[in-house]
């Protein structure tokens, strides 16, 4: 009778350890929580948390289409991905070995120290990983929300003046004297009080870089700054003694063919393709000054291609460069868009259809 006991007494802790072992198969840490393991817990459901997290970006959470968000997460999230069966083993074999009644716990064993210290380590890696890609992630994310706000600013101009402002304003003689991003500065919804008053402070009738006028050029204008670009650190080797206040990473198109023409307007009716199939407003690979009129991209240089040339259409977000259509919406463009279809995007009558990748 005390033998039938004690078998039973010697299977009982097995069989309550098994149901553990279980969970830990389907979901790595909740045998362990069940157990009483908290340590193990936490580092599957930081694991499991970040996994989702990254999973919900790149598929579900954020169009794809407009950050290219597939390609800058996926080395990191086949990385967790790839980790994730063999740490999900790791713990169902930890709770399998505690079924033996003389070790209910391994939580003092060398082996489960090692495979904590393990563990850590390899989240702190993808924790620093994914770190580093979500602050390079928002910092695209401002760069779209920058170029929408200039768009939006140019509908205002438009308002006010019954047509787009001009690539730069000229004096009686054609030379050039303002860039576009001078004449909208007033109308920029946030702070507006702000850029008004610096707008008036300006004198039109003098060109941009006047005795007076170079007071103006350090002026830091959020919206007219990537801050992907901003930190990058190549622009710092190539051009070391460059000023980072002041610039714009952002540019117009210029040609008859654009809607900036030059000096001249335009009118939404000379855009018969269509704002949403017409692109306002790009980025550049290399910074002007914000007031800078004469530095603008030319048409011939940007329909060569997306990061093709230090003249036309780039950035330093990897892959592409960012752009604006007429109607406000801006999003990503891969630089392996084809020449032909950018030309499309730029021409102002052409009748194209601008879709979306």
């Amino acid at each position: 009778m005390t033998n039938d006991n004690t078998e039973k007494s010697e299977q009982q802790p097995q069989r309550q350890n098994m149901l553990p072992a279980l969970l830990s198969l389907l979901f790595p840490g909740l045998g362990q929580l069940v157990q009483g393991r908290k340590i193990f817990a936490l580092y599957a459901f930081l694991y499991v948390l970040t996994l989702f997290i990254l999973y919900s970006i790149c598929v579900g959470g954020v169009g794809r289409w407009m950050l290219n968000s597939y390609d800058f997460f996926r080395i990191n999230f086949y990385a967790l991905l790839v980790f994730f069966p063999f740490w999900a083993i790791l713990l169902s074999v930890l709770d399998a070995v505690a079924w033996k009644k003389d070790q209910p716990s391994l939580r003092g064993s060398r082996f489960v120290k090692l495979g904590i210290g393990s563990v850590f380590v390899v989240m702190l890696t993808f924790f620093l990983l994914f770190a580093t890609s979500l602050g390079d992630y928002l910092r695209r994310i401002q760069c779209i929300t920058n170029l929408m706000n200039i768009v939006q600013a140019m509908h205002c101009y438009y308002e006010d003046h019954k047509c787009f402002p001009p690539a730069y304003t000229v004096d009686e003689n054609g030379v050039p004297l303002h860039s576009w991003r001078v004449l909208i500065l007033p109308y920029f919804v946030p702070d507006s009080t702000k850029y008004k008053t610096l707008y008036e402070k300006i004198r039109l009738n003098e060109p941009w870089d006047s005795e007076y006028n170079q007071q103006f050029h350090d002026v830091n204008i959020p919206f007219y700054s990537c801050p992907v670009a901003v930190r990058s650190s190549v622009i710092r080797r190539i051009l070391p003694n460059m000023k980072s206040i002041g610039m714009s990473h952002y540019s117009v198109v210029i040609g008859q063919e654009t809607p900036f023409p030059g000096s001249e307007t335009t009118t939404l009716c000379d855009i018969t393709s269509g704002t949403q199939n017409t692109l306002l407003v790009v980025e550049r690979p290399f910074p002007v000054n914000w007031m800078d009129p004469n530095n603008e991209i030319r048409f011939e240089n940007a329909i060569v291609g997306i990061n093709r040339s230090p003249y036309g259409i780039g950035s330093f977000h990897s892959g592409g460069a960012m752009v604006a259509q007429g109607c406000g919406w801006a999003w990503f463009v891969s630089d392996s868009i084809d020449p032909a279809t950018l030309r499309t995007w730029l021409t102002k009558s052409g009748g194209e259809k601008v879709e979306i990748p």
